[in-house]
This record gives structure tokens, C-alpha cells and sequence, in this order.
């Protein structure tokens, strides 16, 4: 059983692999030279003054920014992980769960005027609506005089003090 049988079993396994891949591989390679052949014939008659080739151009690399925008935030737009610093979507992440709270926790807010500015607001959206309902409206300016905004005070954003 020595090496000529090792030889012999490898080169019929060997084989039977081509003839298994061999087909599929003509078959993408056919597919492949039809779509360039299509490529092909779309520039036979290629003018460079025509704006819809600009377009078209103008168009792909749109697509194709927008393509390697979200793979830059998903993590996948490179084979190299970066071990040194966030990057992408994991950066917007940390942002949004860590530091986007922490800074909402130090703003100081003027509670007299926030309360009047969701009232406005409130109102501004029930647009025409609001005038017909002044029940619910009594209701959310009652809601919004319990509301507890004294929590979110903070010296960060203070006037006169450092931020």
C-alpha cells in the first residue's frame, strides 16, 4: 500500500474533482463572458458629449459611495479590523448608549421655558384641531406642569460656567 497506491488514490480523487467542477466553473465563465460582451456593445456607440452617459456615471458612483458608506458602518467595508480605535457603527454606538446620555444628564434646562416651548409645540401640532378641543388641551398643560424637568438640571451648560 505504499506511496504508488497513495499516488494513484489522490490522482483519481483529484479527477473526480474536476469533472464534478469543471462544468459549473464553464457555465460562470460562459455567463461571465456574455455580460461583458453586453458591456461591450454598450459602448460601440459611446459619445462622450451625450448627457445621459453623465448621468448614468454621476448615478453608479452615487450608488456606489452610498454602498461603501454602509459597509463602513456596518464593519464590513475592510479585511483589516482596526484594533487601535472605534470605527464605524460601532463609534455611532458607544456615542448614542454612552456619551449622547451623559451629555443629556449635565444639560441644564430652563424649566419655565421648556414648559412653555412644549406647550407651543403641542399646540403647533394639533394645528386647526387645537381650537376645537380645549378639554385636551387643559389636559397636556396639566400634564405638563407635573412634569418632573427639575431632575435634568445641571451646571454644564449654565451660563458662566465651563462646558
Amino acid at each position: 500500500m505504499g506511496t504508488p497506491y497513495l499516488q494513484k488514490v489522490l490522482n483519481q480523487q483529484l479527477q473526480n474533482h474536476i469533472r464534478e467542477t469543471l462544468p459549473g466553473l464553464r457555465d460562470r465563465l460562459q455567463k461571465q463572458v456574455l455580460s461583458l460582451e453586453k458591456e461591450v456593445e454598450q459602448y460601440k456607440y459611446f459619445r462622450p458629449d451625450d448627457p445621459s452617459i453623465k448621468t448614468k456615471a454621476m448615478l453608479q458612483s452615487i450608488q456606489q459611495l452610498q454602498q461603501d458608506f454602509e459597509r463602513a458602518i456596518e464593519g464590513s467595508g475592510s479585511a483589516v479590523v482596526n484594533v487601535l480605535e472605534l470605527s464605524g457603527g460601532a463609534k455611532i454606538n458607544r456615542l448614542f448608549h454612552e456619551r449622547f446620555p451623559y451629555e443629556i444628564v449635565r444639560m441644564e434646562f430652563d424649566e419655565k421655558e421648556l414648559r412653555r416651548e412644549i406647550a407651543f409645540a403641542i399646540r403647533n401640532i394639533h394645528g386647526k384641531t387645537a381650537i376645537c378641543d380645549s378639554n385636551t388641551n387643559a389636559k397636556i398643560q396639566n400634564l405638563i406642569d407635573v412634569l418632573p424637568l427639575s431632575r435634568y438640571k445641571s451646571r454644564s451648560l449654565h451660563p458662566g460656567h465651563g462646558v
